[in-house]
């Protein structure tokens, strides 16, 4: 009896044995398991998220700097052409005053004068009203009636011209030269038969001067006012 006993003793211990021999390495996954789990960082989602608001806040700052230095640059191009408008208007304002009876100069220094009581001047010389030059007579339409002695309806000229130029600003001219004074002596029987008269077109332009244009003697002038 004491036998059987010693041997169901034997019989436990080895069981106990066998069942630790088992339940180590069990106990050492569990362990590795449990590690892996709490090695996984919990909180590196929390890191990603705040890098992304952290990335955020930088474009954001990023394009509102951008905005910034668009709004500064436009408003600066929008006052640097407001300048020339303003001197733009003080010019035309200025140009009002010009009319037929400006005295215009070419750009070779010639100068034509249509004086209020219908007499014209040609100079070949501003600076020297003594020689060199034309008188006579003139007649002039304006506006509509000189378009319409000038053969262009109002889209023609535009189109030719350009829409900037008053109807009141366009002058077709008929001269009567009565007078050539030329180095110093009157030449008018040499240089004006009898009979001559000129056609003579001027156009005054809003922004200032103007361009002429004699069609009997097809010569061009480009104008500006004394």
């Amino acid at each position: 009896m004491s036998n059987q006993k010693k041997q169901i003793k034997q019989l436990k211990k080895i069981k106990e044995n066998i069942d630790n021999t088992i339940q180590i390495p069990l106990l050492v996954k569990e362990k590795n398991d449990t590690t892996i789990v709490k090695n996984k960082p919990t909180h590196l989602p929390k890191e990603t998220k705040k890098d992304k608001v952290n990335n955020a806040i930088l474009l954001g700052i990023i394009v509102l700097l951008l905005l910034i230095t668009s709004y500064v640059i436009i408003s600066r191009i929008i006052d640097s052409e407001k300048r020339p408008t303003v001197m733009a208007k003080t010019i035309t304002k200025k140009n009002k005053k010009q009319n037929l009876n400006t005295k215009w100069i070419t750009a070779d220094d010639s100068m034509f004068y249509f004086d209020k009581e219908g007499n014209f001047y040609w100079y070949d010389d501003y600076t020297n009203k003594k020689d060199n030059y034309y008188d006579g007579t003139y007649t002039f339409k304006q506006g509509q009636e000189a378009l319409k002695e000038m053969g262009y309806d109002e889209k023609e000229f535009v189109k030719t011209f350009g829409e900037k130029i008053s109807e009141d600003n366009i002058y077709s001219l008929e001269l009567t030269p009565v007078t050539a004074f030329i180095e110093g002596r009157d030449q008018s029987s040499t240089y004006l038969p009898e009979g001559t008269k000129w056609w003579y077109i001027l156009i005054i332009k809003s922004e200032g001067g103007a361009i002429a244009y004699n069609k009997t003697l097809d010569i061009r002038y480009h104008l500006e006012s004394q």
